[in-house]
């Protein structure tokens, strides 16, 4: 079954996991892996790899939150984009990271290079030294 494997950004998680409070929340069919995190796939159509699960990282009593919820992996004018659940609209998706560049792999994997936080999925990092253009984990697609 294909899936997406991320690791989000180590150094991030590795902050989190250093904080009294700080927790990594896995749902709805996410998984934790030696590569990172496992979100399993929900299905494609000509505009979007879709997949399924929920990581949400949290700490300073929820004044850091990153929640990356049913990732989807989508082309737009540089490359690729990875869009999440909106957290503050209902029915609405946001830019989280760019993908400069998708290769498939000798073992049918597709890996994604390049990835570096959006200026939207900024917004949603005001804590700490995150901007637009902040590199994060590449990515691996499985099918």
């Amino acid at each position: 079954m294909a899936s997406l494997e991320w690791p989000i950004r180590r150094s991030l998680l590795a902050y989190v996991g250093e904080l009294d409070d700080g927790e990594v929340i896995l749902g709805d069919g996410a998984q934790d892996s030696p590569g990172g995190f496992l979100f399993p796939s929900a299905g494609a159509d000509s505009d979007a790899l879709r997949f399924s699960g929920a990581v949400t990282v949290t700490g300073y009593e929820g004044a850091l939150t990153l929640p990356v919820v049913e990732p989807w992996i989508e082309p737009d004018d540089h490359g690729h984009k990875l869009t999440i659940r909106d957290p503050a609209t209902p029915g609405a998706r946001i830019r989280l990271v760019t993908i400069a560049r998708l290769e498939r792999r000798d073992d049918a994997s597709v890996l994604g290079t390049g990835v570096a936080l959006a200026s939207p999925g900024s917004l949603l990092l005001t804590f700490g030294p995150y901007t637009a253009g902040t590199r994060f984990d590449d990515l691996r697609i499985t099918v």
